[in-house]
């Protein structure tokens, strides 16, 4: 067996206490990698420091839309920096969130604009998210004229809204709420997706998937997700779980 979780955060106050332990039982359960994405602005030195402590962590580094309103030249020089390191792999989290608003939608576009520039510059994918910003999303990845690669990450939208994004060229990303009751509709999304484009993640410490609902998430509970997506999808877990972690290697240019 082979896992891969594709989006955590052990940058999160949650893991400060046993962060190492968290790393070692997800290994116990057969996660081979993790890549922990960062999202504020204090967040992306925290995460080459995770990642250069811990063998089997990769990195993304980015600014969420909802600090987006913080995007300057130092964060954009911080990132910069950054994608020098060994073992960064992506850009992001980057995206636009119009639930919340944290930041004007002016501002999480122009965030989103220059980080993916900074994503084609250097040659890596991004990780992107999206929260009831999809219209407006797909309109600024179509400005880039589908040059750039990545995965749309804790899908949950529609078997509509997966096309346009795979039509984009992208990857989408399955996380825990797939196993949720009412999750219908992901899970008849995911049944539209190629076999070369499903990723699985755990966007720990949230949304633990069934049977862990109420407990902090972390990268050893991507194996649920991944059983669950295999019963939708009619696969075997152990092929699944190796095609994930393919797709992974093959997105991130995993070592």
């Amino acid at each position: 067996m082979m896992l891969i979780d594709t989006h955590a955060h052990l940058d999160d106050e949650k893991f400060k206490d046993d962060m190492g332990e968290v790393i070692k039982r997800a290994i116990g359960n057969g996660v081979s990698e993790i890549i922990t994405v960062s999202s504020t602005p204090g967040s992306i030195q925290r995460t080459i420091e995770i990642v250069n402590t811990f063998e089997s962590v990769y990195g993304g580094v980015g600014l969420h839309p909802h600090d987006a309103k913080y995007f300057n030249k130092q964060i954009e020089q911080d990132i910069l920096d950054s994608i020098t390191k060994e073992r960064i792999v992506a850009i992001g989290e980057i995206g636009l969130d119009f639930h919340y608003n944290y930041s004007s939608r002016d501002d999480q576009g122009r965030a989103l604009r220059r980080q993916i520039g900074i994503a084609l510059d250097c040659s890596l994918p991004v990780i992107v998210h999206d929260r009831e910003a999809s219209d407006e999303l797909i309109k600024i990845l179509e400005e880039f004229g589908g040059k750039m690669t990545g995965v749309i990450h804790c899908f949950t939208g529609d078997s509509d809204m997966a096309k346009k994004y795979l039509d984009l060229g992208f990857y989408i990303s399955f996380s825990g709420i797939v196993t949720f009751p009412k999750a219908e509709k992901i899970r008849n999304a995911a049944k539209i997706v190629p076999q070369d484009k499903i990723l699985i993640e755990t966007d720990a410490p949230y949304l633990a998937p069934v049977p862990m609902r109420g407990k902090r998430n972390e990268p050893g509970f991507v194996r649920f997700t991944c059983e669950a997506l295999a019963k939708v999808l009619n696969m075997d877990f152990e092929a699944l779980s190796g095609i994930t972690a393919e797709n992974a290697r093959n997105l991130f240019h995993l070592k």
